[in-house]
């Protein structure tokens, strides 16, 4: 049950049995299953054991919590396991519960302080505990699906251990992400192959490195997977991968490829690859290690197209992508404007006549004009205007160059002309843009006035909340 959901049906349930929820300091809130997401009851006086199990199970669902971190020389902490030995009535529910066990997140840290102060083979126990403790939380989840998340920060033994334990379990995983956060010394190599996943759902590997995998990922027997991240992997592996994905059972795919010495990103097999993931809604790509040549592949085929397609996220130097793309049903973009990507850019939305309601632009490593807003601008409303529907645009702009003069007056016309052509468009500018001192200030106070005055802060985090691919 989605979070906002499962929040009001808790609530209504609560007042069913009369307990009213007060509606009082909302700053006084619990930290909900996800970042971002908090359930709030106050309540008069209330004995646990005389709210209905079912409603309870579903609080302590929404208050699992994700801070259970395995963080060596330190004790671990976790909601379910205190409430577990709370008093019998909650002990008896939590036990007899297997989908309350079936959530976890583990965060996996060697601190620098305990690694300067403590021996490993001192070390050993603690971590034979911890495993100890991971094996009960398994038992206790019985045979309902799983959801895992690691975030690792170590390369240290007890990683690989903690993977161990928890890869016997594959045949349960419903939701798995790894998250490496780890210095390239530490970097740990994923020595594990991952199959046989039948009810994999959602996977998520993603590295803070940009060394690709080394064993292999067999999605054969995950008929039900929706959404797959993969950061980064490169060409040979993502086609290995590829043979083995039901194809039109993805709705979200996340790929940070890794270019070395190839235009990985127009590479016809991926291509040819991507144009089989029909029913995809939401789309995300990063390039690494990119050879910076202008060199191009030759594609002798026509657009691909993704029909259902609604959201689009390209990271630098995946602009080239947009030349061989269409995408009716878009609603929402978000680009790093370099030079060259401007023609590429006005000619993939022509193409594809989307209904855009949402753009980002994030400025992007180059020199030279980006050459898309004038683009934009709308100079006769009776002519055929370039997106219609275009509600909100946001461009970041990290710092300013004396090339960026042209491109800001530019901006600010079609920024003008979109708010004369529709009263519900709206522009906001970030980042810490600054102007030259010799910068017209006629052009400084044209650009200042197309910036809609609202909450930034919360328009950010809307953005942010909005194209989050994590």
């Amino acid at each position: 049950m989605h979070n906002t959901t499962s929040r009001r049906w808790i609530y209504s349930q609560l007042k069913r049995i009369g307990i009213r929820r007060n509606r009082g300091n909302r700053r006084n809130h619990s930290r909900g299953l996800f970042p971002g997401v908090y359930l709030t009851v106050k309540m008069r006086p209330v004995k646990l054991d005389s709210i209905p199990e079912d409603i309870l199970i579903h609080i302590l669902l929404f208050r699992i919590t994700v801070e259970f971190e395995l963080t060596i020389g330190k004790d671990p902490m976790s909601f379910l396991l205190n409430i577990s030995h709370t008093n019998r009535a909650l002990r008896k529910l939590a036990l007899s519960t297997p989908c309350l066990w079936s959530t976890l997140s583990i965060v996996i840290d060697y601190s620098k302080s305990c690694c300067e102060s403590e021996h490993p083979e001192e070390l050993r126990p603690r971590c034979d505990g911890l495993l100890n403790l991971f094996r009960l939380w398994i038992g206790r989840s019985g045979d309902s699906p799983l959801n895992y998340e690691f975030i690792i920060c170590t390369g240290a033994q007890i990683t690989y251990d903690v993977f161990e334990l928890f890869l016997r379990e594959k045949n349960r995983w419903k939701s798995m992400s790894f998250y490496f956060d780890v210095i390239t010394s530490y970097t740990p190599v994923f020595q594990f192959e991952l199959t046989d996943m039948p009810c994999l759902q959602n996977f998520k590997l993603i590295s803070s490195g940009t060394n690709p995998m080394e064993k292999g990922i067999d999605l054969s027997k995950s008929t039900q997977l929706r959404c797959l991240y993969l950061h980064p992997v490169d060409s040979s592996q993502w086609r290995t991968i590829m043979e083995t994905i039901h194809t039109q059972q993805l709705t979200e795919l996340y790929l940070g490829l890794t270019a070395a010495r190839t235009l990985a990103v127009v590479d016809p097999n991926f291509l040819t690859s991507l144009g089989t993931f029909t029913n995809l809604k939401r789309l995300k790509f990063d390039l690494y290690e990119m050879d910076r040549s202008e060199s191009d592949v030759v594609w002798s085929g026509p657009p691909v197209v993704l029909p259902n397609l609604t959201m689009l996220v390209l990271g630098e130097f995946c602009g080239k992508l947009m030349k061989y793309l269409t995408t009716p049903s878009l609603v929402s973009l978000s680009i790093h404007t370099r030079k060259d990507d401007g023609s590429y850019l006005h000619s993939y939305l022509r193409r594809s006549n989307s209904p855009l309601e949402i753009m980002q632009g994030v400025y992007g490593e180059r020199r030279g004009l980006f050459d898309f807003w004038s683009c934009m601008s709308v100079k006769d409303s009776s002519t055929v205007v370039l997106l219609p529907k275009l509600m909100e645009l946001h461009y970041n702009i990290p710092h300013h160059s004396r090339d960026m003069d042209e491109e800001v007056i530019l901006l600010a016309q079609a920024v003008l002309s979109r708010k004369n052509y529709s009263e519900d468009f709206h522009f906001h500018l970030h980042g810490s843009f600054e102007f030259s001192a010799d910068f017209p200030h006629h052009n400084k106070i044209l650009l200042y006035s197309t910036i809609d005055e609202c909450d930034v802060y919360r328009d950010h985090c809307h953005l942010a909340k909005l194209f989050d691919f994590t």
